[in-house]
């Protein structure tokens, strides 16, 4: 159970995918460095440490409000080999990590203009896919966080990333370009319960150059 309240994303069912997805291909047995990017309530970073408890997780996140939930329920929770930490994903130190995970703002500008009353209550900071403030007068295709991850970000041995509606197969593609250049990752796409395509995976071959 994960306290939430305002100032941090609800986690939703889709986003077990990800954890679903990480013990597919993880060895309980490996003691992996990963990190939560955008990680709000701490759902998926904290969980993957309960699942994980070999593993180091940090679990960063930018805003006050939702790092008081996340550290709360790293708390609660028991998760001694979870760190929440209070900072900004792109001024991150570690970018070659064993295991990435995010679940990063990633609605559209026409998405934003068409919430449903009841997600308008959760931070626009956590649902708007752009690195600009969110206003009536925004454009933005909700994949800024995508293609600025990708582009800072290695992963030694793996990189989950929760999507979107109708997102994935560009984030797919994003996720090719930026990684792929030397044929080192497989990058694939994961449905969740309701049958969407919601999870981009980017897992390394064996004997990949990077690594």
């Amino acid at each position: 159970m994960f306290e939430v309240g305002e100032g941090v994303l609800i986690p939703r069912a889709e986003t077990e995918t990800v954890i679903d997805t990480l013990l597919r291909y993880a060895d309980k047995a490996e003691p992996y460095t990963i990190l939560d990017l955008c990680a709000g309530s701490g759902a998926i970073g904290i969980t993957a440490a309960l699942e994980l408890p070999r593993s180091r997780v940090h679990c960063i996140e930018k805003y006050t409000a939702a790092y008081d939930y996340l550290a709360r329920n790293t708390a609660r929770l028991h998760a001694i080999n979870a760190t929440p930490l209070l900072a900004d994903i792109f001024d991150y130190p570690d970018t070659t990590p064993d295991i990435i995970l995010t679940n990063p703002p990633y609605l559209t500008s026409a998405e934003m203009s068409a919430l449903q009353t009841e997600v308008t209550h959760e931070p626009t900071t956590a649902l708007y896919g752009s690195s600009d403030e969110w206003s009536k007068n925004s454009n933005s295709d909700g994949l800024d966080f995508y293609k600025r991850i990708f582009a800072q970000y290695t992963p030694r041995f793996m990189l989950l990333a929760e999507t979107g509606d109708n997102q994935a197969d560009t984030v797919a593609e994003l996720a090719n370009r930026a990684y792929n250049k030397g044929n080192d990752y497989t990058v694939n796409i994961l449905t969740d319960l309701d049958g969407n395509k919601r999870v981009v995976s980017v897992i390394k071959k064996i004997g990949g150059s990077n690594g």
